[in-house]
């Protein structure tokens, strides 16, 4: 529905490109083009992000709360937003989410580890880039997932409220 969590997120990832851009923009009606096609690339994307947690949890969790997924989301909303260039640049999206779900889930108290999570990710998207949990690349170096948990997911998110807890602590 309209007033779900979830929707409201998917909406703020417009926020990024609102409609009342420079003048420059509204000036030319190529501009305004660029300016539509980016707000629904972005929206398309927030959509994508949300069907990928949505389906990781439902994988991961035998009847997952909706809050879990609303808590991923919010992670992943926080790290495309306010730490995309730490985040973003070279890793895949679907890294950060089995990050942000393994974090989450971890303050939640499931225990399951951040292999199985990348496991459940494997079955359910087979034909998935082997780089989004081994050979990621940052900084020139090739990290596995528990290596970029720990030493650029965690850092670059537990600025957020909800991962803080995860700024001293390390997974398996």
């Amino acid at each position: 529905t309209l007033d779900s969590p979830i929707f409201r997120l998917i909406e703020s990832f417009n926020d990024l490109y609102p409609e009342e851009n420079s003048v420059e923009q509204k000036s030319t009606q190529v501009s305004a083009q660029i300016t539509q096609s980016i707000r629904y690339f972005i929206k398309r994307f927030g959509i994508h992000v949300v069907e990928r947690i949505s389906s990781l949890c439902g994988k991961c969790i035998e009847n997952f709360e909706e809050i879990i997924m609303n808590q991923i989301v919010c992670v992943i909303h926080f790290c495309v937003t306010r730490r995309s260039k730490q985040l973003l640049v070279g890793h895949h999206i679907d890294s950060l989410i089995i990050c942000a779900t393994y974090a989450v889930l971890q303050r939640s108290n499931h225990k399951i580890k951040l292999m199985e999570i990348v496991n459940n990710y494997k079955t359910i998207w087979p034909e998935s880039d082997p780089k989004v949990s081994a050979g990621i690349i940052h900084e020139g170096k090739s990290l596995n997932i528990i290596e970029f948990f720990n030493n650029v997911f965690v850092p670059n998110a537990s600025n957020f409220d909800c991962l803080a807890q995860f700024s001293s602590s390390s997974s398996s």
